[in-house]
Parts: C-alpha cells; sequence; structure tokens
C-alpha cells in the first residue's frame, strides 16, 4: 500500500493559518501504517508537510501543487496495489460572476513562490488530482479534509449502468478512485478538539478524528513515534488501540458516518465503480 499524507499550516504565506492539518498527516500515516503492518501488508508512506515559515520548497516532498502530483505519478505501482492519498488544508471553488455557482473546485495547496499569486498558495485542480489518481494501474482511495471538498466526490459518483456496460464489454479496466470528502461542495469544513486517552486536548480536523476513530486510532501524549517530515524529526502520538476488519472504501464512510455529530458540516463519499478494499482481510 503507498499512502501519501499532506498537512499544511500556511505559516509560510498570507493565506489565514491553520491548526491541526500537520497532526493530522502526520497521525493518519502513522495510523495506516500500523492497520496495514498489523494485516501482514507492507507500506511505502510519502509526508508532504510544511509547517512554519522555515520549509524547504526546494525539496520534491514540499506539498506545493506540481510536488504532489508529481509524487502520485511517481509511484511504483502494480495492479495488486493500493494507494490512500490523504490532504488536510485549505480548500475553494471557483464561481460564475454572474450567478454565483461554483464551478469547479481546488485545494489550496503550499505555495513555491513570493511572487504574485504564488505567494498564497498553488492550486490543484481536483479534477486534474483525480486525473492523476485514475491513471495509476491499481485502486486508489481519497480521503479530503477540505472546505468545499464535496465537490471532489460529487464529480466522481458511480458510473450509469450504461457506463458500466460498455466497459464490460470492453473489457476496460475502469478503477477509479473512492472518495471521502470532509463536506458538501457548498461546505466548509472545521478544525476541532480531541481528548488523549491521559486527558490532554490535540487539535484536529473533524473528519480526520472520524476516519482515525474508525479505523482503530487512539490519541495518546505519552505512547508515540519519531518519524522524519518537512526536514524535522518529529514525534507522531498515538496507536493503533484495536485492529480494525477488513472493510471497503464505502464500509469506512459508514463508520464515519455512524459517529458524526457535526451539524454543520456533512461528509460525502464518491463512488468508484467497483468496491474498493481499503482494509484487507489480513
Amino acid at each position: 500500500v503507498y499512502i501519501i499524507t499532506v498537512g499544511i499550516d500556511y505559516a509560510n504565506s498570507p493565506v489565514s493559518d491553520l491548526q491541526g492539518t500537520v497532526d493530522d498527516a502526520l497521525e493518519m500515516a502513522e495510523c495506516l501504517k500500523a492497520v496495514y503492518e498489523a494485516k501482514n501488508t507492507g507500506t511505502v508512506v510519502r509526508r508532504m508537510i510544511q509547517e512554519g515559515g522555515d520549509s524547504d520548497r526546494t525539496s520534491l516532498y514540499y506539498p506545493s501543487a506540481e510536488n504532489i502530483l508529481r509524487m502520485i505519478g511517481s509511484l511504483d505501482a502494480g495492479p495488486d496495489d493500493l494507494v490512500v492519498f490523504f490532504y488536510s488544508g485549505h480548500g475553494d471553488v471557483h464561481r460564475d460572476e454572474e450567478t454565483d455557482r461554483i464551478i469547479s473546485n481546488f485545494l489550496a495547496a503550499a505555495p513555491d513562490s513570493d511572487e504574485g499569486d504564488r505567494r498564497l498558495y498553488t492550486e490543484l485542480d481536483t479534477d486534474v488530482l483525480f486525473s492523476v489518481l485514475n491513471e495509476l494501474p491499481c485502486p486508489a482511495v481519497a480521503i479530503i479534509d477540505a472546505c468545499y471538498s464535496g465537490g471532489a466526490a460529487d464529480n466522481h459518483t458511480e458510473p450509469s449502468f450504461a457506463e458500466s456496460f460498455v466497459t464490460m464489454l470492453s473489457g476496460a479496466d475502469l478503477r477509479d478512485a473512492a472518495v471521502i470528502a470532509a463536506s458538501q461542495p457548498d461546505q466548509l469544513s472545521y478544525v476541532a478538539s480531541t481528548t488523549t486517552e491521559e486527558g490532554e486536548i490535540e487539535r484536529h480536523s473533524h473528519l480526520t478524528i472520524a476516519v482515525l476513530r474508525a479505523l482503530g486510532w487512539k490519541h495518546s501524549s505519552t505512547k508515540s513515534i519519531l518519524v522524519e517530515a518537512d526536514g524535522k524529526i518529529r514525534r507522531v502520538s498515538g496507536y493503533l488501540r484495536a485492529e480494525p476488519s477488513s472493510m471497503t472504501a464505502e464500509e469506512l464512510f459508514s463508520r464515519v458516518k455512524l459517529s458524526w455529530t457535526v451539524a454543520n458540516q456533512t461528509p460525502m463519499f464518491g463512488k468508484s465503480s467497483a468496491g474498493i478494499i481499503v482494509v484487507p482481510k489480513g
């Protein structure tokens, strides 16, 4: 399983800073890694982090739009593999000036320049993101924890009967990505607080909290692991309390929905052409 997690706090740009997004990406990477190790499945982990004002913009792991797409495209994945892509950061939309209708969605990836609009962020169009994911030779699951992220799920719904029938006749291998999004296409997404088992407070985004819970992750301030990201050694707190049972991406989303209590934010699922096993039997 290839795991790419992106966490951006925007402290190196004029865009409003976000709290919890870097921890979202670091803990999600360790949770997924622990899940697959428990299932005797090998992993390759790529942590793409921008935190503070001193992130190295020349690093291939720096989460600009170009680097994110390049990282996905460079994976040495085969037909029997799985790619899990996770993003925690700002999301936004383009609207029709006359009707105010949303016409496209994008993720505000980290800036790669100090000049002009590029000093704010680098725009990662969700259609472009999913075109790269869909070009992979294996299934992919994308977990998008960002405002307006439902636009990504809404644009990648289950194919019609006619499309499926044509695919069956042609023998084409249609394996588009399953999408778990933090909110509806016209909704914001929010950061919340969660409590470690020792009673301390951690900041995470709502969707991240729900996915980690569904996978059996427990927040902890004493049980931790050291990892390297953004040129620094970082302590990631938490551990896999219970090994999850086998589940598809849609079953994972169902668990998220069952525990969801946020009134003004509703997660979405974009169905793939076939059930994608996100947690194997082991």
